[in-house]
Order: C-alpha cells, then structure tokens, then sequence
C-alpha cells in the first residue's frame, strides 16, 4: 500500500499564520505593555475624562481640569488646582492593578483567535483590507537588483504579500479579544471616572480614593448593577475598535517595513551602480560588499521591525480606533459618571430595592444634542487621540519586545 508523503512543515514567510508562540508568552507580554501604557497616558486619560462629561456637571460647575487653554492649559490647571503632579494620576490605582489582566487577556485572545483563523480560505475579495493589485504595486515598487542582491528583502516582500491578505484576520481576532475583555474594562472604567471626577484636592477630606470609590458604588448602586453600569456600551466601542487596532497595526508594520527595505535596496543598488561605472570588472564584489556592509542603525532610525516601525504603526493604530468610535466612548462616559440613585447611603440600606434605574444612553444622547448639539460628540477628542498615539506606541512595542526576548531566550 502506498503510503501517504509526510506533511508539510508550514513557511511562515509565506504563511499568514505567525510563528508558534507560546500562550503563556502572548498573557505575559500583554500584561506587562499593558501596565506600561497606562501608566504613559495616565495624565492625558484624567483631562479626556473631565473634557467628555456636560459643562454643568462636577457640583454645579466646570469639571475641573476641563478648562480652555488647550490640552496643555487643562494639564496645568488640574496640577495648580487639585495636588500637584499627583492630581494627573488621579484614577490610575485600578487600571494599574487591572490593566497588566486586561490587556494580558487582549493580547492572548487575539493570538489565540489569529492562529485558529489562519489556516481558513481567504474572504472574498471585498472583505479583504488590502487587494492584491495594491500588493503587486508595492512589491514592484522595489527595484529589480532587490530580488538579486537581497534575499532578505525578498523574503520580506513575499511576507508582506501574504500579509495583505490576511488583515481581515487580524480584524476579526482583534474583534474577539475586544469582546472578551469588555466586562473587566467597563467596571474598571467606571470606578476610574467616578475617581477623576471628583475635585478634591489629593489628601484632602473630601478626596475619594481607589477603595473609598469601590465602596460607594456597591453600597449606594448595588454591585450587579453598579459595576456593570455601562457595559453594553462598552462592549459595542471595544469589539470593533480592536478590531480596526489590530488590523490597522499590521498594515502600517507591513507598509513601514516594506518601504524602508526598498529604500535600502534602492541606495544598495545606487551604490553597486557607482561603483560598477567606476571599476567594471569589480560590480559583482561592489554589490555584495555594499549589502554585507550594511550597518546596523541606531533604534531611533528606521529598520524592518525595529522600535520606530512599532511605535508609531501602533500609535496610528491606537489614534485611528479611538477616532472611530469616540462618539460611543463619550456615551459611555456619561452615562458611567452618573451613579443610578442620588440619595443617602442611610435610605439606601433601608429600602435597597427602590433604587431608580439611573441615566440610559438614549438619554445621554438626546440630553447632549440638545443642550450641546453635534460637538458634545467630540469632546476630549484631541486629548483622547494624543493619549491614544502615545499609550498605544508603548503596548505594541514593549510587547514586541518581551515577545521577542522570550522567543531569543526559546521560552
């Protein structure tokens, strides 16, 4: 009997599936760019916050910290006003504690997601982020001694090829890791406003802390109903926008990488180009003495997947899912500053099932057309965007790098 040929081990260079990678690696990695990225934008969380909520809220007046002057004048206001530099920290105990959980779950759901979805067919070509005449035109952007000088820069291109077809993937994992985490987000993200709302100067009496705001809201909503205050919302901005997150990162990472490489062979070429005009007989040396020499740049400049390529394909990434679901963020927002009940804590405990049901998003919206028009929905937009370039740079390059550090150490 004739027996079947062994399998194929799989190329990931022209796979869209990713090298093997353990769990335990992706969870870890998650956890630890996640705790670095909050603590990055801490400061310009706390203005988006206050710049988002109704001009007449926070007792009456102005939230604090939301005032003109631009992103710079809110950042110096809440310092004079309410503690110093401590005051731009205001809510960050709990994203902080959580946050390393958090995006530990993201970043292991999504690679989990992306390695069971990459051995099916492609969509059809109008679900696919990238056609393949948009694959061919940057492949044939390179010149053509690449393929001959640089097997490196072929393997590169071929890989960004097989890229372009898979970002529906990485749109439809990133989809799932964003559902998946929705319900820890939102009861972190309520307790993190309820905080940064409150204008008391930090140390004073009246200021509320981590414990003192856990305490509130399950004593004063209920902590069914008050920690999942919002929830809905929240699942309906995160699944989608990390859907766009993940699959806008590996685009930019694919085009950033794949210009920097034809820009470097053009300069290679250039180069063996000259020195062929100068000494025919040595071209063939020239050219590969020009690609061996090659050095190293600093981490500051472009190379092929290095920090620059990180940071800024997963800032954009970060700016462009903010942008896409910032109307819903504000919703959210509003709806989770506003506590179901306003009563004593004493009224509470002697008739817990008389609470109202608190502020709908229905409301909000309509509240807000009315009272603010269409610019309600872009509050704190500016705030939101430069946080979400910065925090998100760090998450996807530190966990590139812990990714990588694992894989050099073969965990």
């Amino acid at each position: 009997m004739e027996q079947p040929p062994p399998p194929q081990e799989l190329d990931h260079a022209s796979s869209p599936c990713p090298p093997p990678s353990s769990p335990l690696v992706d969870f870890v990695a998650g956890g630890v760019a996640g705790a670095a990225g909050i603590a990055a934008g801490a400061p310009l969380d706390i203005v988006r916050i206050r710049q988002q909520q109704r001009p007449t809220d926070a007792a009456g007046g102005a939230a604090p910290g939301s005032g003109g002057g631009g992103l710079a004048g809110a950042l110096r206001a809440l310092a004079s006003r309410e503690g110093g530099g401590s005051a731009l920290f205001k809510g960050a105990a709990y994203p902080l504690a959580t946050s390393a959980f958090q995006q530990a779950v993201v970043f292991a759901s999504e690679r989990a997601a992306y390695r069971y979805l990459c051995p099916l067919p492609s969509p059809p070509s109008w679900l696919s982020f990238a056609s393949s005449s948009s694959s061919s035109s940057s492949s044939s952007s390179l010149p053509p001694s690449a393929a001959a000088d640089a097997p490196a820069a072929s393997t590169t291109s071929s890989s960004s090829s097989s890229s372009t077809s898979s970002y529906w993937r990485s749109f439809l994992s990133g989809f799932f890791a964003g559902a998946v985490q929705s319900p820890l987000t939102s009861a972190v993200e309520l307790l993190k406003i309820r905080q940064q709302l409150n204008g008391a100067a930090v140390g004073s009496p009246q200021y509320l802390g981590s414990v003192q705001a856990l305490r509130r809201v399950v004593r004063g909503e209920g902590a069914a109903r008050g920690l999942t205050r919002g929830l809905g919302l929240t699942l309906l901005r995160d699944a989608p926008s990390y859907g766009v997150y993940f699959a806008f990162y590996a685009a930019a990472r694919d085009a950033a990488n794949a210009a920097i490489v034809g820009r470097a062979d053009a300069a290679d070429a250039d180069a063996a180009a000259a020195a062929a005009a100068a000494a025919p007989d040595a071209a063939a040396a020239a050219a590969n003495a020009t690609t061996a020499a090659r050095p190293t740049p600093p981490w500051w400049q472009p190379q092929p997947g290095g920090a620059l390529v990180q940071l800024s394909a997963g800032g954009l990434a970060g700016v462009v899912a903010w942008a896409s679901i910032f109307p819903i963020d504000v919703v959210k927002s509003r709806v989770q500053a506003s506590p179901s009940v306003d009563v004593a804590d004493e009224a509470l405990r002697t008739a817990p099932r008389d609470r109202p049901a608190g502020v709908s998003a229905a409301a909000v919206v309509r509240r807000a057309w009315r009272e603010e028009g269409a610019a309600a929905f872009r509050k704190g937009m500016s705030a939101t965007l430069w946080r979400a370039f910065l925090v998100n740079g760090v998450i996807f390059y530190v966990f590139e790098g812990c990714s990588e550090a694992a894989a050099a150490l073969a965990w």
